[in-house]
């Protein structure tokens, strides 16, 4: 009830933006290590088939 009268978001959904933000960053993260990786294993070439 005082988080609909001062018009704050409930606390689970704030609890959800901090979720989201730290598994996204995370994510970046892991993507471009994998990148950074195949680009080593493939001599520094940065044509690489995904299949």
């Amino acid at each position: 009830m005082f988080c609909g009268i001062m018009n704050l978001p409930p606390p689970l959904t704030k609890f959800n933006n901090i979720l989201l933000q730290a598994v996204r960053e995370t994510c970046e993260e892991s993507m471009a290590e994998a990148v950074h990786e195949a680009v080593e294993e493939n001599d520094g070439g940065r044509d690489i088939a995904v299949a």
